[in-house]
């Protein structure tokens, strides 16, 4: 016969069978927990190592910030040494003023008890009227000195605006002149009512700031009636354009030649200009045209 296991022996493989399922739920917990710590062990890293990317960033824009602040330093120590500089020669200057000043009055002076011992005459009026002369050739030397004086102070004030004007005729004097230029007219319109009776508005077409109102007053100057100026529908017209709208030929063409811009480049108007008789549209040779001059 087979043995049979007996009832307390159940119960106790029973007991172990619980034990030993209590043991691998612990195991699971433990793994568990060991994935978990695992991944937060992980997540820590990446967490790192963007810190770390943040840090090098910020090292990167505080060295920018450094050699931005020692750049200005350096540039307000540049300014300080140079206003010490226009600061010491006009004071310099001014102590040469002073001196000249100074000695011209006391030869005045001079001059005046020389003239005053001169004219030493029973004569009173005479010598009242020789006082009075001196007296206004003294306030004149001292009027002149202070006039000249000021006239430094403002040339010193006013340099960076002096070399920027002279840069600017410079520009304008070289600029090279149109191949097709027509010569100005020497027939001009018989009367201003024959200008008056027809409308011109001027269009930059170049993009240059100020081009249309230097045309404007041009055209003003020969007593014609500028209605509007404004910009164009481009900035990119190579040559200046007249587009007529109405039966003026002939003023067209003295327009064109006026301005130095070629016949052939009169063209009737289209829909949107023709609010106006004449439209002139400024291009880029706009310094080689007759306003600019």
């Amino acid at each position: 016969m087979e043995n049979i296991p007996s009832e307390n022996e159940l119960v106790q493989t029973a007991k172990l069978l619980s034990e030993l399922q209590k043991q691998l739920v612990q195991y699971k917990s433990a793994l568990d927990s060991i994935d978990l710590a695992a991944q937060s062990n992980q997540n820590v890293s990446t967490e790192l190592a963007r810190m770390s990317q943040i840090f090098e960033m910020l090292q990167q824009k505080q060295e920018a910030l450094v050699k931005s602040f020692d750049d200005t330093r350096r540039a307000l120590i540049f300014t300080q040494q140079k206003t010490q500089q226009v600061r010491k020669d006009m004071d310099e200057m001014s102590q040469g003023f002073a001196r000249n000043i100074n000695a011209g009055l006391q030869k005045t002076v001079q001059a005046v008890d020389q003239k005053i011992a001169q004219i030493a005459a029973p004569d009173r009026d005479i010598v009242q009227k020789e006082v009075k002369k001196l007296k206004l050739y003294l306030f004149a030397n001292i009027l002149v000195m202070f006039v000249l004086f000021l006239s430094v102070f403002l040339y010193f004030n006013n340099d960076t605006t002096q070399e920027n004007l002279s840069s600017r005729k410079s520009n304008i004097s070289q600029s090279a002149p149109l191949k097709n230029r027509q010569a100005p007219s020497k027939t001009m319109p018989s009367a201003t009512a024959t200008r008056q009776k027809f409308n011109i508005q001027i269009l930059n077409g170049c993009g240059t700031s100020g081009v249309a109102q230097i045309f404007e007053k041009f055209l003003r100057k020969k007593n014609y009636r500028v209605a509007r100026t404004k910009n164009a529908d481009r900035f990119d017209y190579r040559q200046s354009m007249i587009y007529l709208d109405g039966d003026f030929p002939d003023e067209a063409a003295r327009i064109a030649r006026l301005l130095d811009i070629s016949l052939d480049n009169i063209k009737p108007a289209p829909s949107q200009w023709k609010t106006h008789n004449v439209t002139i549209v400024i291009g880029k040779d706009n310094r080689s045209l007759a306003p600019a001059k």
